[in-house]
């Protein structure tokens, strides 16, 4: 099946490790070039070789933390001066500290909304005037923790982080 990946950018959060890992190798295996962000540089560096050598895919490991504006600038800047534009952008970055509910101290809920919410709307802020100039393209996210956590049954539609993604 033609996924309409090939040769498209696609710049992915949270890549280092775990699900954006994977949707990095998904997205390698369709023939798209990578920009791929996380904390961990060295862990990026390593899933760059492994996706040129594998799938000989163009890619640019960038570290990063999206609770930092400077950061995302710079990752926006360096992907668009590698690869002239983004196609596409998945917004995965980061897990937040689980715990029961009414036990979660406050600040480890404001540090999840700075990373999950927040860090998304800055990446889609920076990302979208290109994807609209360019004509079209896709930004997505991909939730985690209290969705699949047990302790949140019958909470999922409460959490803000639950609205749907936009494709531009």
């Amino acid at each position: 099946m033609e996924t309409g990946l090939r040769g498209r950018v696609a710049m992915v959060s949270g890549a280092s490790k775990g699900i954006g890992r994977a949707i990095a190798r998904a997205l390698a295996a369709e023939g798209a070039r990578l920009s791929l962000a996380a904390r961990s540089e060295p862990l990026l560096r390593e899933l760059a070789g492994e996706l040129e050598e594998k799938h000989g895919t163009e890619c640019l490991p960038c570290g990063a933390d999206l609770t930092r504006e400077a950061d995302i600038q710079r990752w926006v800047r360096a992907t668009v001066e590698r690869f002239g534009g983004v196609d596409v952008l998945v917004n995965n970055a980061g897990a937040i500290a689980g715990g029961p509910f009414l036990e979660t101290p406050h600040e480890a809920w404001l540090d999840g909304f700075q990373l999950k919410l927040f860090g998304y709307v800055r990446m889609a802020r920076a990302v979208f005037p290109l994807i609209r100039a360019q004509g079209g393209g896709r930004i997505g996210r991909v939730p985690h923790g209290h969705l699949r956590d047990r302790r949140w049954r019958g909470h999922e539609r409460r959490l803000p982080m639950q609205e749907p993604s936009c494709g531009c």
